[in-house]
């Protein structure tokens, strides 16, 4: 005879001996406030997730209204396609200009000069883009080659910046020893 099988016979044989004893009510009591509690907390959970698909779905919304501002603004009647390459372009090089403008200031070598000459170059590419948006001519090469033209300048220009510090230093070492 299987283990669970003689259990289960016995406690149905002897349950009336096992009903004389009683719990004592405020055992009751605590186990009724505990099970309330879980009950609050399920519907607190029911209601947080519901809140959390709720914020999800407006951040959702938002982003592609925002998207599609941010979009049809700029370059409005522009190619799509054309916009992203311009925008994937801006990013890549302005991400490369500010690592090297953060590398420069880092040694101290971001003076009025530097600064005036990046502004400069800045309001060039800016016009270089203003004329290109204003034409709807977002597929001229000939601008486009001359806004990454801009970026490389000042790539280059931070960077002989860099250069001659380094070899400022490197001579000012070599002197010392």
């Amino acid at each position: 005879m299987n283990t669970k099988d003689w259990l289960e016979k016995y406690i149905q044989q002897n349950r009336p001996s096992f009903d004389v004893h009683k719990a004592p009510d405020e055992l009751w009591v605590g186990l009724e406030k505990r099970l309330d509690q879980k009950g609050q907390g399920s519907r607190f959970i029911t209601l947080s997730v519901r809140m959390m698909a709720a914020v999800f779905l407006g951040v959702l919304v938002c982003g592609a209204f925002l998207g599609k501002m941010y979009f049809s603004n700029s370059t409005q009647g522009i190619d799509p396609a054309y916009a992203t390459e311009m925008r994937m372009v801006e990013d890549h090089y302005s991400h490369q200009v500010n690592l090297k403008i953060d590398e420069v200031k880092q040694h101290n070598l971001y003076d009025s000069e530097v600064a005036g000459d990046m502004g400069q170059l800045d309001k060039v590419y800016n016009e270089l883009k203003s004329e290109m948006l204003s034409k709807k001519d977002i597929n001229n090469e000939d601008l486009m080659r001359e806004m990454i033209s801009n970026y490389r300048i000042r790539l280059s220009l931070l960077e002989t910046l860099l250069d001659k510090h380094r070899k400022y230093e490197e001579e000012k070492t070599h002197t010392i020893y």
